[in-house]
Parts: C-alpha cells; structure tokens; sequence
C-alpha cells in the first residue's frame, strides 16, 4: 500500500520568522515527509501583497516552485491594526534590497480562505494547518464553510498569551492583538485538535542563544542561512533581547512538524478578548479546578529545545 504523507497547508503574512518557518516547511517537503498542498497569505506584519512576495522569494531561494500561493484578507475582519513600528519592516523583511525581483506566477487567482476549505472536502481529516499570522483567512473560512472545522486533522496556531504578557501591548501579542475578533472566532468554532504556541513560549520558555545562533547558524554557507542572514540582520544590529535568540513561528512549526518535540502540553478554554479596552487581544485561559466550558485549545508549554535546534539547521541547510 502506497504511503500517505502528512498534508500540510500554511497560513502566514510572511515576516522574518515565518520566512524560516517556511524553509522549516519547504526542508520537510524535500525529505518527502509531507506534502505542501499550498501557502496562503494574510496581512498582518505586512501587506498580504507584500506577504505573497516574500513567500515567494523564500521559495525562490531554495528552488521550489512547484507548491501553489493564494491570496488572503488585506485588513482584519473589523477594525482596522495600524502599526505604531513595524517590527519587520514595512515590506516584513525589514526593507532588506534584494537585487531580483521574486517569480510571482505561482501565485493563484483563487481566495484563500476559499481554497482551505476546498481542500480540506478533498482531503478530509487529513491536513494539518499551521497558522503563524493574524487568523483572519482562517475566521473567514471557517464562517464561511461551518463544516470546515470538523474537516482539519488539527491546528497549530503561533499566537495569543498565556499568562498576559504582551509584545505589541502590555496585554496582547502580535497575531491576536492584528485581528482579534478573527482570533476569538477561530477559538469558538474550533472542533479539532488546536495547539497553541503561544508568546509565552516564545519569550519565557525556549532559550536559544544569540551566541549559538551566531556561531552555529550563522556560519552557514548556504542560500536560505544566506537569506535569514540578511533578515535578521538588521535586528541583530540593535537587538533588545541581549543573548536570547526569540523565535516564534518557528516554534509552532516544528511542533507541528515533530509532534516529539513537546515536552509539556496542557488542554484550556481560551477566549480572546475583543472590543475597546486595554486587554484587546489577549487571550484569557480558564484555569480554574472546575470549569464550565469545554477544552478548545491544547497550550503548548514546552519544546524540546534540541528538536528546535536540529529544525533550525535543517531549515538554514538548503
């Protein structure tokens, strides 16, 4: 019997972070260990145009070109974000000159949020969908198609808080606090598996040094450590973390490309709070002993850091 290979879709709005999650995606394609039906776009660290372009030049860099783009949401669903500073730049490669111009033929006329739904009815409970942008295409498509959820084998979402630290406000990250009446609909509607890679994670829990990035990654002579080289560059030369290394996409996919490499994981009701107030965006746990809804969500708590490093070489060695 012929074997079936893991079916991945992508959904990201392409900044740095995802740009080496995506290579993560792409190495894992090559080694024929999943399938990469398609990438989809979404606006968030920056324009949804600008997100297909930088889809496309990573996919350019490691010569890949067969693995369909679609575009999504140009705005949220409601309120429209405005980026006091953008952390990746107004283009979400911080405005790094590139002396090509990306292939942007592979991109299709399609929506998005359309094409998730059409092939999660052609494969059904067979997909794995990694979400490392504001959740605006997935919101859409679940509203849309209701029956979608029940369709996905599972979610890997990088988003949201768990304990109330925030990135962008003293209370939100990022991608909940871009769009998060979408985050708070794809919580509600959600019926399969979703695990949650949440800043926490990110922030507290995973420890990569600047030091190993520096002297292991970046002495790697090959075009995608090349591209996340001239990327991340541009932070390292007034970098705020000191000798830790922040990754946050890359996180949610190597969970989702290594289910091993979680070593802590707790199931939670999570909402997210929407409206005006100081707490827009954050997502909320019930942690209470006795609770009274059910479990959504699967909060991932800790990574073996190893698997991490070993994703991360892999994804810098194309």
């Amino acid at each position: 019997m012929e074997f079936e290979k893991d079916l991945y879709i992508v959904d990201t709005d392409t900044g740095v972070d995802d740009a080496i999650a995506l290579l993560q995606a792409v190495a894992a394609k090559k080694k024929n260990q999943i399938e990469l039906l398609c990438i989809t776009a979404v606006n968030g660290n920056c324009s949804c145009e600008d997100a297909v372009r930088n889809i496309c030049r990573v996919l350019d860099t490691v010569n890949v070109h067969d693995v369909p783009l679609y575009r999504g949401a140009t705005q949220p669903l409601v309120v429209p974000y405005t980026h006091e500073k953008p952390y990746h730049g107004e283009d979400g490669f911080n405005d790094v000159k590139f002396d090509t111009e990306p292939d942007m033929s592979r991109v299709k006329d399609e929506h998005a949020w359309n094409m998730i739904s059409e092939l999660s009815k052609q494969y059904p409970n067979r997909i794995t969908l990694v979400a490392i942008g504001p959740l605006t295409n997935i919101a859409l498509a679940m509203k849309l198609d209701p029956g979608l959820p029940t369709r996905l084998k599972e979610i890997f979402i990088m988003g949201g808080n768990t304990e109330g630290i925030g990135n962008v406000t003293a209370s939100a990250e990022f991608n909940f606090c871009a769009d998060p009446e979408a985050a708070s609909i794809v919580l509600q509607l959600t019926s399969c598996p979703t695990y949650i890679a949440g800043w926490e994670l990110c922030f507290k829990y995973t420890k990569l040094t600047r030091q190993w990035r520096d002297q292991v990654l970046g002495t790697i002579d090959k075009p995608a450590a090349v591209l996340a080289q001239q990327l991340e560059m541009v932070w390292f030369n007034d970098y705020p973390w000191g000798d830790h290394w922040i990754i946050c996409d890359q996180l949610a996919m190597t969970a989702a490309l290594n289910r091993s490499s979680i070593k802590k994981s707790s199931p939670y009701n999570a909402q997210v709070v929407i409206g005006d107030s100081l707490a827009r965006g954050m997502m909320v746990l019930d942690q209470r002993v006795l609770r009274y809804k059910a479990n959504n969500v699967i909060v991932i708590e800790e990574l073996d850091e190893e698997v991490v490093k070993e994703q991360m070489l892999i994804a810098f060695n194309q």
